[in-house]
């Protein structure tokens, strides 16, 4: 028997197996939040895969420019930050704009979520740690798509970013 009532009550789950379980209506709801937040981890994890090749497309174009950053003096750790703090502007971009997506999307669906649910739902009865965590991510995978082509990017000899020349493919290691 699974009886839903206010956060204090307590739900009674009798298995198959004859043994009754006994949970918190609020450890329920945690559970389906922190069940959504490793979806939603999953997905950043392809995001970034796909965010990396983006930002080596932008690396490789800059390379001039980070040729010219080096040649004044900066160094590789330099240049790997200025490829780290794109990535971690455009997270942060990235998040807002979803952020304000989602608020919008979020209030025109109540009223169609409302009969399929029966009961009224408030604008705000958001897990706050889940969306707060999710916009955290989104700043945190950008920049971790941004380190692999900042590495690479630093570690190119001034002359040759200068020079615009691709790098020289390394022969692949045999057996």
């Amino acid at each position: 028997i699974l009886s839903m009532g206010p956060p204090s009550r307590i739900i009674v789950d009798q298995r198959s197996t004859g043994a009754a379980i006994a949970t918190r209506e609020g450890d329920a709801r945690t559970a389906a939040a922190t069940y959504a937040f490793a979806l939603v981890v999953l997905a950043m994890f392809l995001v970034c895969l796909v965010a990396a090749s983006a930002f080596i497309t932008m690396a490789q174009r800059r390379m001039r420019q980070f040729g010219m950053l080096a040649a004044t003096g900066a160094t590789e750790r330099h240049v790997r930050l200025v490829v780290l703090a794109g990535g971690a502007l455009a997270g942060t971009a990235a998040a807002v704009l979803g952020a304000v997506v989602a608020a919008a999307l979020w209030i025109v669906a109540i009223p169609r979520l409302e009969p399929a649910v029966g009961h009224r739902i408030e604008a705000s009865s958001l897990p706050w740690w889940l969306i707060a965590a999710c916009l955290l991510l989104a700043v945190v995978t950008a920049t971790a798509a941004a380190w692999w082509p900042a590495r690479a990017a630093a570690r190119i000899p001034i002359t040759q970013a200068l020079s615009r020349r691709p790098p020289r493919p390394r022969p692949a290691r045999r057996w």
